[in-house]
């Protein structure tokens, strides 16, 4: 069976196939696919890799993190944490929510030693959130982003287990 983890807030569970027209709605904003490296833009259902039914959908890959019943964005932390929301949810918190509920699993269910992450060095609001959940600089470097069709400065982060300790 799936995980699903749950929230103050939030649901974070798989997807399924009904998810689709919203995933796609929210990744067709460019608001949202130009910090995402791997997101064409304009992004489209073809682009939907995620519900194919030969591809996994099962935690701890990819999973819809819901608020209620509607779908606001995603998170993914393998092989690193990567997440996305939809505009509209964006200065509320859920990111950081999110986030945190990720590596709590990571780190106490999963007993990974650590989460890479990363974000572009224009997005200050992913910067915030790996702050606020205590992510440390490893380096810089560049990243070749779909959606802008060009190489853009990024910042790469770390958490450990250590670091992480008894947090929730």
């Amino acid at each position: 069976m799936c995980e699903v983890i749950k929230t103050n807030r939030l649901i974070l569970r798989p997807f399924v196939p009904t998810d689709a027209p919203r995933v796609v709605e929210i990744l067709g904003q460019y608001a949202v696919s130009k910090w995402l490296s791997s997101v064409p833009h304009p992004f489209s259902a073809p682009d939907l890799k995620i519900f194919d039914p030969d591809s996994p959908r099962v935690w701890p890959n990819f999973m819809a993190v819901a608020l209620g019943d509607t779908l606001i964005g995603a998170v993914n932390n393998k092989p690193q944490l990567v997440y996305w929301f939809a505009p509209e949810a964006h200065g509320n918190g859920y990111a950081t929510e999110a986030v945190t509920a990720v590596c709590d699993f990571v780190f106490h269910v999963q007993k990974r030693a650590e989460v890479l992450s990363g974000y572009y060095a224009d997005n200050a609001a992913s910067e915030r959130v790996l702050q606020k959940c205590g992510f440390r600089e490893t380096h810089r470097g560049a990243q070749f982003s779909r959606a802008r069709n060009e190489t853009r400065p990024h910042v790469w982060v770390r958490q450990t287990a250590e670091q992480w300790g008894g947090r929730s």
